[in-house]
């Protein structure tokens, strides 16, 4: 049973490190989108990029809190 419990929280942490890192790839990736962008380029496109760059962001402070949760709760175990 102990065994089960642990692999089940062992795959939810492996989850995490991989939705973290798809965020990371995603900011990446829109940053660089962002920075290739000239300033004639659509003010509206621009500001679109901005926004999923916050949004990006939010999504993985979320995820490093979810991260920084289970490893507190993994040591005290």
């Amino acid at each position: 049973m102990v065994e089960t419990r642990h692999s089940v929280a062992e795959e939810a942490f492996q989850r995490l490190v991989k939705e973290r890192k798809a965020y990371e790839n995603e900011l990446a990736a829109l940053r660089e989108k962002l920075a290739t962008m000239g300033e004639a380029e659509d003010r509206y496109t621009r500001r679109l990029i901005e926004d999923q760059i916050k949004e990006t962001c939010k999504a993985l402070e979320m995820v490093d809190r979810q991260v920084l949760k289970f490893s507190c709760s993994q040591e005290e175990k």
